[in-house]
């Protein structure tokens, strides 16, 4: 069984679709785990009213106190029964209803610890595509956190670290390949990423945190110009963000995807739908 987890706190923009690219899903042998975080709008109301629509569907909604994203991740983690994971935020979706099937269909998963796969990116400027690089996971996050699947016995015996709050996805991979994980790579589509939230646009502390996740592992830090020169771009990245107007954030925005991603090919919209 598959259990997808869905973080949620002060979602009611987005929970919807996120929640129904879920329960759509052609794979019958599925759980979803809602865990919610005391939201002040409409999300709670929203949750409720789309699981009435999925009687037929193992869905688990829990609102407790948490200490964060990564805390809930956790507590969600440790009430799930599936034997694989997967994280699903609230405006992220799943590439297409066949995805899960699609996956499991394959005989060579069973063989595997993380299956990982390529993301779409969603941004207002467009689209592009998080190809997987898993010989980069010593430099930084080799794939898209949403379009993979772990173990969750994996998951329980080495949980997210709270004292990151963007990083622990990454600290939490280079935990497992350390530890002997075994990595599969499944070619297709797995994820759209909506690119949002505060690990897309607070670039410094996203750097600062990725350069200490490679410092606890072992990893060479970068060395004095190149972590200067690094650090100088994400004040960059961060201070555009915060006072270009929203038509020069636009135009920002699509030189970050096509710098920073790939192109999304005929066969990749053809395979999301």
């Amino acid at each position: 069984m598959v259990s997808v987890i869905t973080v949620v706190k002060n979602g009611a923009a987005h929970i919807e679709e996120t929640m129904c690219s879920v329960l759509e899903q052609q794979y019958g042998d599925l759980e979803y785990v809602i865990k919610g975080g005391s939201s002040k709008d409409a999300t709670p109301e929203i949750v409720d009213s789309v699981i009435r629509q999925y009687p037929d569907r193992r869905i688990r909604y829990v609102d407790t106190p948490d200490r964060g994203i990564y805390d809930a991740m956790n507590q969600a983690v440790a009430i799930c029964r599936g034997e694989w994971i997967l994280f699903m935020n609230s405006g992220d979706l799943l590439a297409a209803p066949n995805v899960l099937a699609d996956i499991f269909e394959k005989k060579d998963v069973q063989k595997a610890d993380v299956l990982y796969g390529d993301a779409i990116v969603s941004a207002k400027a467009g689209q592009a595509v998080w190809k997987a690089d898993f010989p980069s996971i010593n430099r930084k996050m080799p794939f898209c956190h949403q379009a993979c699947l772990i173990r969750r016995e994996l998951l329980k015996q080495a949980p997210f670290d709270l004292q990151y709050r963007i990083a622990a996805d990454y600290d939490n991979l280079l935990t497992l390949y350390e530890k002997g994980a075994r990595f599969l790579y499944v070619d297709r589509l797995i994820a759209v990423f909506c690119l949002q939230g505060v690990s897309s646009t607070r670039f410094v502390l996203r750097y600062r945190e990725t350069e200490a996740v490679r410092q606890k592992h072992g990893l060479r830090p970068k060395a004095g110009p190149g972590r200067f020169a690094g650090l100088l771009l994400a004040y960059g990245k961060e201070v555009c963000a915060r006072i270009v107007p929203d038509n020069g954030r636009l135009w920002l925005e699509k030189i970050y995807l096509k710098h920073r991603y790939a192109a999304l090919t005929d066969g990749e919209r053809e395979e999301s739908k």
